[in-house]
């Protein structure tokens, strides 16, 4: 039998740390944390890359900021409910943060 090997998660602390430098993408506040999104990159218990991550403010992320649906209650419904297209929000800080790591 051959082993199948582990997939490979993308880990950057500097990225992290560039999230963590951002407000809140549903309220604007700071200080932000790191909300990383699970986009059906894979099976249960994977664990996701961290350029999937977001600045969400601890309020937001924990209890649900303005609208009350804790984020990680149900993404979609977190997600809609603060108007927020979080796969383009993911591409523009992705896109931001290369152009800072060029300069």
């Amino acid at each position: 039998m051959i082993p199948v090997p582990k997939p490979f998660t993308h880990r950057s602390d500097d990225y992290l740390d560039f999230i963590r430098s951002k407000p809140c993408l549903v309220c604007g506040r700071g200080p932000s944390v790191p909300a990383h999104q699970n986009l059906k990159m894979g099976g249960m218990s994977k664990k996701v890359h961290d350029s999937c991550a977001v600045p969400l403010c601890n309020d937001c992320h924990t209890n649900g900021g303005v609208n009350g649906e804790p984020e990680h209650k149900g993404l979609k419904t977190f997600w809609d409910r603060n108007n927020i297209d979080v796969m383009r929000e993911i591409i523009k800080l992705n896109a931001e943060y290369m152009h800072l790591k060029e300069v």
